[in-house]
């Protein structure tokens, strides 16, 4: 991501749309007068019904304005319940990334998308901010599938992005970046060249004119990915970034 605030807000909103058998469509924008430089996504297609001998993937999204006005910035924490479509057996395994923010410019950019009480008909999808930052609204993207699957893995990886002053405290830093190598499971390890997708679904991001400027970067292997989060343009990023992923053979 490299955006600028506007006047009052920073905001961004990804979707797909005109969905076929042969591709779909992309769409990014803005609202008021948000700038942005560049974005890169990734993205995943999964068949509605799928054949009983692939993975029963199910997906979905959920935005916190089905939950809240957007003028009610009071909110914490936003929570909703998702139900599957096709309940499973036991327990799932869920993924969930932040597809779409809006900010207000007076504070710190916060951000945390995460589920609970995960269970075989569904899951809490949560969506919260903290400290005095100002959230009109937020989406999100989430992926469940089959935890006794062997052929997709999928977690939460806590990267220490701003650390080493030192002392081992956590500080804010700007411009820095930290490589660390996310390990796959030895099922996948051992099958085909995995495909990964990762996104943020935690991030803390000082405000300030140089806008938002932040980068995920991967090296896959079979064994693992080596994975850098760094922010760029004298951007500060703090020390509260988690990423969600998810390799699949």
């Amino acid at each position: 991501m490299d955006m600028l605030p506007g006047a009052s807000t920073i905001s961004i909103d990804t979707l797909s749309s005109n969905i076929t058998q042969q591709g779909f469509t992309v769409q990014v924008s803005t609202t008021q007068d948000t700038s942005i430089s560049e974005v890169a996504g990734q993205w995943m297609a999964v068949p509605s019904q799928p054949p009983s001998w692939t993975t029963d993937y199910q997906t979905g999204h959920f935005g916190i304005l089905s939950a809240r006005e957007r003028a009610d910035t009071g909110y914490t924490n936003t929570a909703g319940d998702v139900v599957f479509a096709r309940r499973y057996a036991t327990a799932p395994r869920v993924v969930v990334w932040i597809t779409a923010f809006d900010f207000g410019v007076g504070a710190t950019w916060r951000l945390n998308a995460f589920p609970t009480n995960i269970r075989g008909r569904g899951f809490t999808v949560n969506v919260n901010t903290w400290s005095n930052t100002v959230l009109y609204s937020a989406n999100v993207s989430w992926v469940a599938w089959p935890a006794e699957d062997k052929s997709v893995i999928g977690n939460y990886w806590h990267p220490q992005v701003a650390r080493l002053n030192g002392t081992g405290d956590d500080v804010e830093m700007a411009g820095f970046g930290n490589t660390s190598f996310v390990s796959f499971d030895k099922g996948v390890s051992r099958r085909m060249f995995p495909e990964l997708l990762m996104g943020f679904s935690q991030f803390d991001v000082w405000r300030g004119p140089v806008g938002m400027k932040l980068r995920i970067e991967n090296g896959v292997r079979r064994e693992g990915t080596d994975c850098t989060v760094r922010s760029f343009g004298n951007v500060t990023l703090n020390n509260n970034v988690n990423l969600a992923w998810l390799a699949a053979t």
